[in-house]
């Protein structure tokens, strides 16, 4: 039996639609980006993995966010 027209329809039927868009991120996104940042997996896969201080983050965050670079 030949099985290769079946993974399509397979995945077609088990695959969900989400709508995702883009926007750049503001201080009130700072709170979700700390807690991101700080995700068990995130810091065991990070280059630098210690748990990041809140402090720090405000910190980075603003500079990130008022740089003309982004």
């Amino acid at each position: 039996m030949n099985t290769s027209n079946l993974l399509p329809k397979k995945i077609l039927v088990n695959k969900i639609v989400h709508k995702l868009f883009c926007r750049k991120a503001t201080l009130k996104d700072m709170r979700l980006y700390y807690n991101w940042a700080n995700e068990p997996k995130v810091r065991k896969n990070s280059l630098n993995n210690k748990y990041i201080s809140w402090n720090f983050h405000k910190k980075w965050f603003k500079k990130k966010i008022q740089s003309k670079k982004r």
